[in-house]
């Protein structure tokens, strides 16, 4: 997608601007290539295994990233070889949309796996994140049938547990070209990056047209997640996503595609 590309290289372009190394911001420029081809691939693979595989790998990585070191008490990452993982912003956009093609349609492990993610979300901590994906289960609830008390009880779980991680000490200091890559650029710039970061936030939804309950459920999912990580820098010392620098963010969101893909077959068949 154009905007993604222009989103990740306007951020490269700040970061050079301001002494960055090659070595940093070139894994962005990196990360949306892998991730282009992994969405190639993910889209190719049944949807009903890949939402399985999603729902089941993506709390078990947030457990597996609080075995690790973390920083001053922060636990996010997993570390691969030489590069440090997100797990939240590699794994959640695909997650958002497996719940809601899985889970949209009633009770069931889905939702299991999603009370999971946001229980570990809020043990990292990271409010970010926790935010987001407790924005994508209240709107896969909304369009859900059944029981409304049950739906909006549920809804107030996920919001309690998103509010409670905002209540949660985060020692980590800001980094200019992660948290404040937009403090660095130009104001012109950097209102084209909320701009791009607004259509790209925005893309899945062009999935909706034409496509069934289910694919328009999972393209707002995916859509609302994204705008909410967008957003977040404004209430937090958080990353920007796709223009700060930091691969997870750029490789999830073509993850995130990728399973949208893949339902978008499923459902077509």
């Amino acid at each position: 997608m154009i905007s993604s590309m222009l989103a990740v290289g306007v951020g490269c372009w700040v970061a050079a601007w301001h002494g960055v190394g090659v070595a940093v911001w070139g894994r962005n420029v990196a990360a949306w290539v892998l991730g282009a081809a992994l969405m190639v691939g993910i889209s190719r693979v049944s949807a009903v295994r890949l939402f399985s595989t999603v729902l089941w790998v993506t709390p078990l990585a947030l457990v597996a990233s609080l075995a690790m070191p973390g920083q001053a008490g922060v636990h996010r990452w997993i570390t691969l070889g030489p590069l440090s993982w997100n797990v939240a912003f590699l794994l959640l956009p695909a997650a958002s949309v497996a719940l809601a093609m899985a889970g949209g349609r009633g009770v069931g492990w889905p939702w299991v796996a999603a009370i999971g993610i946001e229980l570990v979300l809020c043990r990292q901590p990271d409010a970010s994140q926790a935010t987001a994906f407790a924005e994508v289960a209240i709107l896969v609830l909304v369009g859900m049938q059944g029981s409304r008390g049950a739906r909006f009880a549920a809804g107030f779980g996920f919001a309690l547990a998103a509010g409670g991680s905002w209540t949660r000490p985060d020692p980590l200091q800001p980094v200019p070209e992660v948290e404040g890559i937009l403090g660095l650029a130009p104001w012109g710039m950097a209102a084209a990056c909320v701009a791009l970061l607004g259509a790209v936030g925005c893309s899945p939804l062009l999935a909706q047209e034409g496509g069934s309950t289910a694919v328009r459920r999972a393209a707002g999912a995916l859509c609302a997640y994204c705008l909410v990580c967008a957003l977040m820098p404004l209430f937090g010392a958080f990353p920007v996503p796709l223009v700060g620098m930091g691969m997870s963010p750029i490789v999830g969101f073509w993850v995130g595609m990728g399973a949208l893909m893949a339902g978008i077959r499923a459902e077509d068949r």
